[in-house]
């Protein structure tokens, strides 16, 4: 499966990161920027990462992120989904 994961910068983020690539998934690591998610993507040494401003392809997201940015992930969900109506 592809799996999209936003949020780069918690064990949480880490932790399920590295438990979806070890059981097969294609795992897409989005940051609040691309350094932050190639950090991650380096460190588990499998996946892809993303920036905000890239379209959301994969068939599932999670969102790894504290509650209180919750509001400002909404947004980039609706914009990426936007994006990905166009292409």
């Amino acid at each position: 499966m592809n799996i999209t994961l936003i949020g780069a910068s918690d064990m949480f983020a880490r932790g399920f990161a590295t438990w979806a690539v070890g059981a097969g998934h294609d795992v897409t690591i989005v940051g609040f920027n691309r350094g932050q998610a190639e950090e991650l993507v380096k460190e588990i040494q499998s996946g892809r990462a993303a920036g905000p401003g890239d379209p959301l392809l994969d068939d599932m997201i999670f969102m790894a992120m504290p509650y209180k940015l919750r509001a400002g992930c909404t947004g980039l969900l609706r914009q990426a989904a936007r994006r990905q109506d166009r292409s």
